[in-house]
Formats: structure tokens, C-alpha cells, sequence
């Protein structure tokens, strides 16, 4: 670990080791950090057969329904993100499942904006998942691909931009009408 840059890439071992010292419960009074960082090195040896493992292939993204539990059968992202204590941009705290060979996001950032105060300002924006809750809709996980890869999308700032980019737009008591088929990231 002596040699990393401190990023958070989704192949990075040093990042998963990282995430590893805040998630296990080992102490040692002298020498805290080496005895969790000495506790996770067991525990992916014993459960991944080496200590040399990518944070992508450890932390992931799945969106789920409240009533449902995380399965390692479903769709997934690979995750950079860290636990809140490292202080990263793309907060990412996890919780892995009995028998699951994968740490599932349970909180952190679901909302990232950047904006440049300038004439006229520019903005930029990701949600973990989508702007929809309704599973059946394409704006429920449109966003993850992009989240995954911390990667924004323009956040649409002036009226002119949000009226340009709609999908559909209405007024109550009247009928709506679509304005286009665009999707996230286009």
C-alpha cells in the first residue's frame, strides 16, 4: 500500500484493503490499523483464496426493492467508493450478506453535483440509481452505469435546457404530451 496513489478505482487492491481496515473489528492496543489490515488479508485469503483482490470485485451496486434482499444472482455494478470515514467524493458504505461473496451498498452519496459559477453556469449531476422509484420505468437504475463509473451527466440549469431535454411535460388538468425519448447520458 505504500505506493498507492489514495484513488479509488474499481481495480484497485489497495482501495479494497482500504475498505477492509474500516469494516472488520479487530484491535490491537499498539497497532490498531496493522491488526485490521492483518484481519482483512485473512479474510480474503480464506474467502476469496488471495488478499489480491480489486475493490470492483468486491463492492457493488444493485438496486433493490425494500421488500427484496441483496442476491449475487442479479444485476450489479462494480464500485469504487468507499466508506464515509476516508472522506471520498463517491461515499459508498456496504454490508455483505451471509454467503455472499460481495459487499452491497446499504448508504452513502445518492446525489453528486459539481457546479461551475460562470456566465452561464454550468452543472452537472449523478444519483446512484435514478430519478424513478417505479421499477417498470427506464429511469430506475439509468443513472448506475454512470454513478459506477463516476461519471455525471448534465444537470439541465436554465429553462431553455430543461424544456429542450424533457421527456414529457404537462400541466395539471391538461394532457401530457412527450417531447422526446432521450435517455440519461446522451
Amino acid at each position: 500500500m505504500n505506493n498507492w496513489n489514495c484513488r479509488s478505482d474499481v481495480d484497485s487492491v489497495a482501495a479494497a484493503l482500504c475498505m477492509g481496515i474500516f469494516l472488520v473489528n479487530a484491535s490491537d492496543k499498539d497497532f490498531p490499523l496493522l491488526s485490521r489490515l492483518s484481519t482483512i488479508v485473512e479474510i480474503l485469503e480464506k474467502r476469496r483464496g488471495s488478499w489480491r483482490i480489486p475493490i470492483g470485485q468486491i463492492n457493488r451496486l444493485q438496486r433493490k426493492l425494500p421488500a427484496e434482499k441483496f442476491s449475487d444472482k442479479k444485476e450489479s455494478l462494480p464500485i469504487a467508493g468507499l466508506p464515509f470515514q476516508t472522506g471520498t467524493i463517491f461515499t459508498f458504505n456496504t454490508f455483505g450478506p451471509e454467503g455472499s461473496k460481495f459487499q452491497y451498498d446499504t448508504h452513502g452519496h445518492s446525489f453528486v453535483s459539481v457546479v461551475e459559477f460562470n456566465t452561464p453556469p454550468r452543472a452537472f449531476s449523478v444519483m446512484a440509481f435514478g430519478q424513478s422509484r417505479d421499477p417498470k420505468s427506464i429511469h430506475y437504475f439509468d443513472q448506475a452505469p454512470l454513478y459506477a463509473k463516476r461519471q455525471f451527466k448534465p444537470a439541465w440549469f436554465t429553462d431553455d435546457e430543461v424544456r429542450k431535454n424533457a421527456i414529457e411535460s404537462y400541466l395539471p388538468g391538461k394532457r401530457k404530451q412527450s417531447t422526446s425519448k432521450q435517455s440519461v447520458g446522451e
